[in-house]
């Protein structure tokens, strides 16, 4: 099938979406772990408690620190350090 792509510029309107769908409508969320107001790792946990079934890959430019330990904590699909490879971004969402 084709990929539909939705961009959004805070956690607050994913998680509005959210609210407002059906969740069979979204099958990937890509975030950076640094957002505003809310952070991408609070985002995760509640989406996840929200529908298991969504994939979720965390950005980051922070490595493998207290923030991966989080991330698998609450559920993270992938987990990915900038600088990012395209390639294997694109190759992870073919994949699923």
């Amino acid at each position: 099938g084709s990929l539909k792509f939705i961009f959004f510029i805070s956690a607050i309107e994913v998680l509005s979406y959210l609210d407002s769908q059906e969740n069979d409508s979204i099958d990937l969320i890509i975030s950076d772990i640094n957002l505003p107001t809310i952070s991408g790792l609070e985002m995760l946990k509640k989406i996840k408690e929200k529908d298991k079934k969504i994939k979720v890959f965390m950005l980051t430019a922070h490595g493998y620190d207290e923030h991966y330990k989080i991330a698998q904590k609450y559920g993270t699909d992938d987990y990915l350090v900038k600088p990012i490879n395209f390639e294997e971004i694109k190759q992870k969402i073919l994949d699923l």
